[in-house]
């Protein structure tokens, strides 16, 4: 499936994926995390920061 076709929508993911949201991060955390992770998660416990 090409790039530009993968892009859904926020709401229609969650009401058709309905996805169970264990942790939220900032923009800024879940930035830091992709690059300190080398991916876009999720992340288990031990690739989480450290606060």
């Amino acid at each position: 499936m090409p790039v530009g076709l993968r892009i859904i929508e926020r709401e229609r993911y969650y009401r058709v994926i309905k996805p169970e949201v264990s942790k939220r991060n900032s923009s800024d955390d879940a930035l830091f995390l992709a690059i300190k992770n080398g991916h876009d998660g999720p992340c288990d416990e031990s690739e989480q920061l450290k606060k």
